[in-house]
């Protein structure tokens, strides 16, 4: 086993573009922090730039936040589709890992052969020989691997755009608008008894009240179901 392949792997991993391991900015990562004006903006403009709040941080890494804010966001809801979405960043999770870790063992493996990260390739699927005394057919396993690679690309290009679109729809199946904002918080106003305005509320404040509100309003019709039954 040659220790230096395995070193170039973990130096690669530590050194290459920071994004997802390592953070060159600041984020809201929790609908506790994120204001709920900036959370309105990130669902009607689909401008995830509003979860900034300092540096640069990378778009994996923006994504990565918003994906954790709104998940949270639709759990306090308790939409039907929470588990659909669950399942679906879960997968997004797992491809993006598979992506990552393939391209840096790859990137290894041209400088130098390392049978554990050749067992690794093994283990995501990759069955090609990787003879390193045939250098000719192994550069070209290499370069096999990184175009079957792709296809992980392309699925993930495709979760992300599904995810995309069911986050961008209101609980009736229509793109979220400010119209929707302004009239769901004038209803919260009313039940609770003052006036809200979105720039007092965290989006984790914005959810629970349209909980707490959607309750009563089942209960509500539950009741007036009940009194106009006939006996």
């Amino acid at each position: 086993m040659k220790k230096n392949g395995l070193r170039s792997l973990i130096k690669i991993l530590r050194t290459s573009k920071k994004a997802p391991f390592s953070s060159s900015g600041q984020l809201y990562s929790t609908c506790g922090q994120l204001p709920l004006p900036r959370f309105i903006r990130i669902l009607v403009d689909q401008d995830h730039s509003h979860l900034i709040i300092s540096g640069k941080p990378s778009q994996q890494e923006i994504l990565s936040a918003w994906r954790k804010i709104n998940l949270e966001y639709i759990t306090i809801l308790d939409v039907p589709e929470v588990n659909f979405i669950m399942e679906l960043q879960a997968s997004i999770a797992v491809l993006e890992a598979k992506v990552f870790i393939t391209d840096k063992i790859i990137s290894t493996l041209y400088i130098i052969h390392d049978d554990r990260l050749i067992a690794m390739l093994r283990g995501l699927g990759f069955d090609f020989s990787f003879d390193p005394m045939d250098r000719l057919t192994y550069y070209k396993n290499l370069n096999d691997v990184d175009q079957q690679t792709g296809a992980w690309r392309l699925e993930l290009e495709q979760k992300d755009a599904e995810l995309a679109e069911v986050q961008s729809k209101d609980e009736d199946g229509k793109k979220f608008t400010d119209d929707y904002f302004d009239d769901t918080l004038m209803i919260l106003s009313k039940s609770q008894g003052y006036h809200l305005r979105a720039i007092d509320l965290t989006a984790s404040q914005f959810a629970v009240l349209l909980k707490r509100h959607r309750a009563k309003a089942d209960q509500a019709r539950y009741e007036n179901a009940l009194k106009t039954q006939s006996f």
